[in-house]
Formats: structure tokens, C-alpha cells, sequence
């Protein structure tokens, strides 16, 4: 039974298969970019760490970013 908690989309699993990047090379790219992002929450900070360490944001854009991604 499926309760709604899965995050696969079979028809996309099935079709990136057939469109594989050593038959497709643009064509599967389109794939990898329409996959829903596996790092969660540690994840995407982690990368606000990265941009607030190489100065792409300041620290008060960064604990604002955080408190979105947490949800709070």
C-alpha cells in the first residue's frame, strides 16, 4: 500500500533507463536536474556555510537563509 511517502517518480526512474547519458548525453542531464535533492536540510546548510565562507552572502543573509531552511 502506498501511504504518499515516497519521493519516486517511477515514470522519470523508467524513462532515465532508456536515456542513458552514453546514448543521451544532453538528454540525460535533463534527467539529473529534474531529481528531487537527497541532502535535506544539513545539506542545504552546508552549502549556505560555503557561500557565507567565500563571502557570496553576509552573515546576517546567512542566518536568515538558515531559518528559512530550517523552517523556523
Amino acid at each position: 500500500m502506498n501511504e504518499g511517502r515516497g519521493r519516486e517518480n517511477p515514470f522519470l526512474a523508467y524513462a532515465e533507463t532508456i536515456a542513458t547519458p552514453e546514448r543521451f548525453p544532453r538528454l540525460s542531464a535533463m534527467f539529473q536536474a529534474a531529481k528531487p535533492r537527497a541532502t535535506g536540510v544539513a545539506g542545504d546548510v552546508a552549502a549556505l556555510v560555503a557561500m557565507r565562507d567565500s563571502g557570496m552572502i553576509t552573515d546576517e543573509e546567512f542566518h536568515g537563509l538558515v531559518r528559512k531552511t530550517a523552517g523556523l
